[in-house]
């Protein structure tokens, strides 16, 4: 959580009977996308992707 890579996004659901519930989404900021790609591709998150 501390490259700021991820953010989660919380979402409150109100259900025909009555029940309340909390739902917390994951999101990939655009820095993520940049580092999981550089990771799947085996490159560090200096080098340009050609």
């Amino acid at each position: 959580m501390n490259l700021g890579v991820m953010e989660f996004t919380e979402n409150t659901v109100v259900r025909n009977s009555g029940d309340v519930i909390l739902r917390k989404t994951p999101k990939v900021t655009g820095k993520g996308k940049t580092y999981f790609v550089g990771k799947f591709l085996n490159r560090s998150l200096g080098e340009q992707f050609n």
